[in-house]
């Protein structure tokens, strides 16, 4: 009768565990921006000196930020500005480009394990957009945009976490897992009669 109890426990636990919001809010993320033709210098490191102090990569003073509120990684010179927002469960990166732009290839790894499941295109009218996710390491290149014109440039990517278990899940493999060790205990009694009435 105990081991029914601790089931049942077990199961309401698990129906009352929050599902997970979707939010990327509070993960730890490194940015890369590695512009083509510039020897491979992380544009969002601070130190290069186009890291506006609006930004997460500039207040918090790495290339490593807490998701938050605010523009998480931005970049800054004459020509243009990008910057890469994680919002809700979004990740939209901007180029406000004034006669064009070199190809970009960005680079985010989550340090928050499991914060990087999934991913997928929302909207785009970035010229050549290719995109990856290998575990915890989302790549976004971006083709050159030959353009005279002030343009903004935009791509919105939904970021899903690792797959977990909804709770009806883990409810529903509590109960088969009691319902076997029922049955087990059930059928070791059975047999325990049997055999003590074999040998009589």
């Amino acid at each position: 009768m105990k081991s029914i109890k601790g089931v049942a426990a077990l199961m309401l636990a698990a129906v009352a565990m929050p599902a997970w919001a979707g939010s990327l809010l509070g993960i730890v993320v490194h940015g890369e921006m590695l512009v083509s033709g510039n020897g491979g210098i992380n544009s969002f490191d601070p130190a290069v000196g186009f890291v506006p102090a609006i930004y997460g990569n500039a207040s918090q003073g790495t290339n490593v930020v807490t998701v938050d509120p605010g523009i998480e990684f931005g970049y800054l010179d004459g020509l243009n500005t990008i910057t890469a927002d994680f919002t809700g469960n979004r990740l939209i990166l901007a180029d406000f480009s004034v006669g064009g732009a070199a190809a970009i290839n960005y680079r985010f790894t989550a340090l928050t394990p499991g914060a990087f499941g999934s991913i997928q295109l929302l909207s785009n009218d970035l010229s050549r957009l290719s995109w990856s996710l290998d575990g915890d390491v989302l790549t976004i290149e971006v083709g050159a945009i030959n353009s005279s014109e002030i343009r903004q440039y935009q791509a919105t990517f939904a970021i899903g976490p690792a797959a977990a278990p909804e709770p009806a899940s883990w409810a529903m493999m509590l109960s088969g897992f009691g319902l076997i060790g029922g049955a087990m205990r059930t059928r070791r009694g059975a047999l325990a009669a049997h055999l003590k009435t074999a040998r009589a």
